[in-house]
C-alpha cells in the first residue's frame, strides 16, 4: 500500500509540475502575442494620426501652438502655417525674425532664421568667394537644429538629416543654387532652385 501511495504521489508531483511547465509557456506565449498586439496597436493609431493630419492639411495642430508656447513663452508676432506635414511658427526672436517647425507629433525640429554671408564661417566664405565668385550672393539661413527630435528637415523641398547648418543661395544670370555648409566651414552643393 505504501508502495502504491508513493508511486501515485510521484505521478501527482510528475503531473503538476508537467502542467506548471506548461502554464508558463502558454503564460510567455500569451505575454508574446499581446506585446505584438499592443505594438500594432500603437502603429495603427500613429498610421491615424497621420491619416487625420493630411485630412486637416492646412489647419495647423493646437498641440504644435502648445508645444511652442512652452518652448518659447510668451513670443509675440506669432504667425502659423502648415507646410508639408511640419507646422511652422513664424516669430521675432530678440529681434530676429525666425522659423521653428514642428513634426506631426507637435515636437520641436528646429529653427531657422536669416544671416549674413559674414556670419559663415571663414572657411565657407572663402572657398564660395573663390569656387562661385561669378555667382551673386542671396539670402543665407541658419538651420538651428533641436538635438532631441530625430527627424529629418526639409528645405527648399529637399530633407536633409538633421544638424545644424547654414543654407546659401547664390544666382547667376537665370540659374539659382543652394549650397549647404556645416558649422565647421565644410560646403556642399545642396539643390538647383526652380
Amino acid at each position: 500500500m505504501k508502495k502504491s501511495i508513493t508511486i501515485t504521489a510521484a505521478i501527482l508531483l510528475v503531473g503538476i509540475s508537467s502542467h506548471a511547465q506548461n502554464n508558463i509557456a502558454v503564460l510567455k506565449a500569451d505575454q508574446k502575442q499581446l506585446h505584438a498586439q499592443e505594438k500594432s496597436i500603437r502603429h495603427e493609431m500613429k498610421e491615424e494620426k497621420a491619416a487625420l493630419r493630411k485630412q486637416q492639411d492646412n489647419e495647423v495642430a493646437y498641440s504644435s501652438k502648445e508645444q511652442f508656447a512652452k518652448d518659447f513663452g510668451n513670443t509675440t508676432a506669432i504667425a502659423w502655417r502648415r507646410e508639408g506635414d511640419f507646422d511652422v511658427a513664424e516669430f521675432v526672436n530678440d529681434g530676429v525674425k525666425q522659423s521653428a517647425f514642428y513634426d506631426p507629433e507637435s515636437k520641436l525640429i528646429g529653427i531657422t532664421s536669416r544671416k549674413a554671408f559674414t556670419d559663415l564661417p571663414l572657411q565657407a566664405q572663402s572657398l564660395i568667394n573663390t569656387k562661385y565668385k561669378d555667382y551673386t550672393k542671396e539670402a543665407v539661413i541658419l538651420f538651428d537644429d533641436n538635438q532631441e527630435n530625430q527627424t529629418d528637415m526639409i528645405l527648399f523641398g529637399h530633407s536633409f538629416e538633421d544638424a545644424d547648418n547654414y543654407f546659401v543661395e547664390l544666382s547667376k544670370d537665370n540659374k539659382r543654387i543652394v549650397l549647404k555648409c556645416d558649422m565647421e566651414g565644410r560646403v556642399s552643393y545642396f539643390c538647383a532652385m526652380k
